[in-house]
């Protein structure tokens, strides 16, 4: 399971992506967040999505995005109360590389005690 911390916890963040496609299309993302509640650990973003082709927009798709997160201890602490073991972290995909800085994907890797 990968786990993301946010970094950046700015109520007023937005920004803008896009990507081409194999065939000449082009897709645009902007995220606007609508809402930062850092004692609940939530995050809310309305995610925009348009697909333009040849100039044209030819589709859009709106999605509210509610994200919460786990810190580093505490998704410890809950995979061991609920009797997992051998828990193996690693960061940025690069297995048993320990975590050391803000902004890494934490990728755990862990099994269920036998009873």
């Amino acid at each position: 399971m990968d786990l993301f911390i946010p970094t950046d916890l700015n109520a007023h963040f937005i920004s803008t992506r896009t990507w081409s496609t194999a065939n000449h299309e082009v897709i645009i993302l902007e995220e606007r967040r609508t809402e930062v509640n850092i004692l609940e650990q939530r995050i809310v973003s309305l995610l925009k999505y348009e697909k333009w082709k040849e100039g044209n927009l030819i589709q859009t798709e709106l999605q509210r995005l509610p994200l919460s997160w786990y810190g580093n201890y505490e998704f410890d602490c809950l995979l061991d109360r609920l009797g997992y073991e051998e828990i193996i972290k690693s960061a940025n995909y690069k297995f048993m590389d320990t975590p050391s800085i803000d902004g890494q994907m934490i990728t755990y890797e862990a099994r269920k005690a036998l009873v």
